[in-house]
């Protein structure tokens, strides 16, 4: 029996489900939803009417069943009917939910949350296919629709409550994600996919895979094919968690990958070899799938971690906790501990009230707004000066993101660090940095001390030679094309750098206001 919070989120859920809600279901669930609740008796035409709702994914269908890969003998396809005909139903349909899935994954406009579920549900089901090459006697296209399908219940979650699903992203380090889904939410993805599964009468086959395999008989051989396919989507499921989780550097992976292949092996008769062919194997085929079919990859998200894990480098760092302002805000009223000081000290004057400077800025900013004609400069010079007094910082430096380049470059800001950096491309997103995790997150980042030997090794050169900084913190702005603009705040001297809750509330909406404007007057990002 469901615990109250889980009914209530079943019950949500269930409910968005049936309103068709935000206008329209993402029609990756809905195939998904087709797909499962139907699994061996839609038609050719029903699944092509499922793809052809979706023009990006019937053009792409199309163009791939007249390449030579799919299609040897050149039989002219102009319909998607015509390609399930000439490629065969169960490709087709994988390659449409493959595409679906890595649209939702590289669509800026998308939550980050769903975003990676969906590159999780795509890479689990690629570990599944490559898994059955091990095991041919497994259909690899059953195995690869029944690994996505593990991840409905993450998907609908990140779909309908990405707020939510948010703070199980922020959770404690020593809390696991299942763990965290319980608490806030009442149940695990994978709980919510077969509880909505359970009454479909979905053939037992399906919902087996949507299950664990039982702990008493992980470690024994398969007795059935069917046991075995559960095995595949397990294992695949698992891995693909363990592969794309920021939260796990290059050394924690092959420990923890070592620990899941062991737990598999008589199961599944894996070699100590298996995982690391695997997944340069999905590497791959996603860097095959983004050149065959015109999506754009990634050199950010989980699908850069899959390539580093298959060139086995170590991810972008996962910053020591509290760095990473959007997970824990330091509160307003409990500010560091200052040191202790000199009398001379102890006669300057008491720092500005941030809060109260902050808030007059962003008065100042709506004023600007509505103006007959925006003065973009004139708001970023605004915030600017605001953000250096309400912080107290040594220099406030806007970078802005260079165009057709993943490259930020400094041409606005106050104090010595603009002359030494002005009109050179410094940062970039594409730099193994504390710059590029601010820059790929999309989060605020704040190091307090630049001399912590844990973020020492991510700083750039020219940060260490623009002097005495001891602290810093980044503030993005963003839109859906990801961050146009990156304000870099920074502060010398003993004092230590610690924004209040109320502060980056108000920097946040200072940063919404410099974006609009932009919106407002055109300015291309």
């Amino acid at each position: 029996m469901p615990s109250p919070l889980a009914s209530q989120t079943i019950a949500r859920i269930q409910q968005a489900l049936r309103s068709r809600e935000a206008a329209s279901l993402p029609e990756v669930i809905t195939l998904i939803e087709e797909l499962s609740s139907r699994a061996f008796s839609i038609s050719v035409p029903e699944l092509a009417d499922l793809i052809s709702r979706d023009t990006m994914v019937t053009a792409k269908v199309i163009q791939s069943a007249n390449t030579f890969g799919y299609n040897p003998f050149g039989h002219t396809v102009t319909t998607v009917t015509q390609a399930i005909q000439v490629v065969g139903f169960n490709k087709i349909r994988n390659l449409a939910l493959s595409m679906l899935l890595v649209e939702k994954a590289l669509h800026g406009a998308q939550p980050e949350v769903l975003r990676e579920s969906a590159a999780l549900a795509l890479c689990s089901g690629l570990f599944a296919q490559a898994l059955t090459t091990i095991h041919p006697e497994q259909d690899s296209e059953q195995a690869f629709v029944f690994a996505c399908l593990r991840h409905y219940g993450r998907l609908l979650l990140t779909t309908f409550m990405p707020e939510q699903f948010q703070q199980v992203h922020e959770r404690p380090v020593q809390e696991t994600e299942p763990e965290a889904c319980r608490r806030i939410f009442g149940i695990t993805p994978l709980e919510l996919t077969h509880h909505l599964f359970e009454e479909s009468r979905l053939p037992r086959v399906i919902l087996r895979c949507l299950q664990d395999v039982p702990q008493n008989l992980i470690d024994q051989p398969p007795a059935s094919a069917e046991e075995r396919l559960t095995a595949i989507t397990h294992f695949a499921a698992a891995l693909g968690e363990l592969v794309v989780s920021p939260r796990v550097g290059a050394a924690t992976f092959a420990d923890q990958a070592e620990l899941l292949r062991a737990k598999f092996s008589t199961k599944l008769l894996l070699t100590n070899d298996t995982i690391d062919i695997m997944v340069k194997v999905v590497d791959q085929n996603l860097r095959t799938f983004s050149r065959n079919y015109g999506t754009k990859v990634i050199a950010t998200g989980v699908f850069q971690r899959i390539a580093e894990r298959a060139n086995q480098t170590e991810p972008l760092p996962v910053l020591p906790e509290g760095m990473l302002l959007n997970a824990s805000p330091a509160p307003a009223s409990a500010p560091a501990p200052a040191p202790a000081s000199s009398p001379a000290a102890d006669a300057s004057p008491p720092p500005p009230d941030g809060i109260s400077v902050l808030t007059e800025c962003l008065i100042q900013l709506s004023e600007f707004t509505s103006a007959a004609a925006i003065d973009v400069p004139g708001m970023d010079h605004a915030a600017l000066s605001a953000i250096r007094r309400a912080l107290d910082l040594q220099d406030c430096v806007l970078f802005q993101r260079d165009p057709g380049a993943q490259t930020y470059t400094a041409q606005t800001g106050l104090g010595a660090l603009l002359d030494l950096v002005r009109g050179r491309p410094v940062i970039s997103a594409e730099r193994r940095d504390v710059f590029s995790i601010c820059l790929n997150r999309r989060e605020d980042v704040l190091i307090r001390d630049t001399s912590d030997p844990k973020i020492r090794p991510f700083l750039p050169e020219w940060l260490l030679a623009a002097g005495a900084i001891n602290g810093f913190i980044l503030l993005p702005l963003s839109n859906n094309t990801g961050v146009i603009a990156l304000i870099v705040g920074t502060r010398s001297g003993t004092r230590t750098l610690q924004p209040a809750a109320r502060e980056l509330q108000l920097l946040k909406a200072i940063r919404q206001h410099l974006v609009s404007a932009r919106r407002l007057a055109g300015v291309k990002a």
